[in-house]
């Protein structure tokens, strides 16, 4: 799991709008009970969409608060 959190980020870092990637990231931190992580996700996503113009789908934005 650790490892699989890492590569999310890097993916991130990469590229910092892939919101399956990001999902899916917020996921895995919800199954370890890592709720700041859940919430940097999304506010990095957010911020990097908001850079470009746009915002979460609502999938994204659904993912975020079931988990949060």
């Amino acid at each position: 799991p650790r490892l699989a959190i890492d590569v999310y980020q890097q993916i991130l870092q990469l590229d910092s709008c892939r919101e399956e990637t990001a999902m899916q990231l917020m996921k895995l931190a919800a199954r370890y009970g890592n709720h700041r992580l859940i919430r940097s996700t999304f506010e990095q996503l957010n911020a990097a969409l908001r850079s470009l113009g746009a915002s979460p789908t609502p999938a994204t934005l659904a993912c975020y608060q079931q988990l949060s």
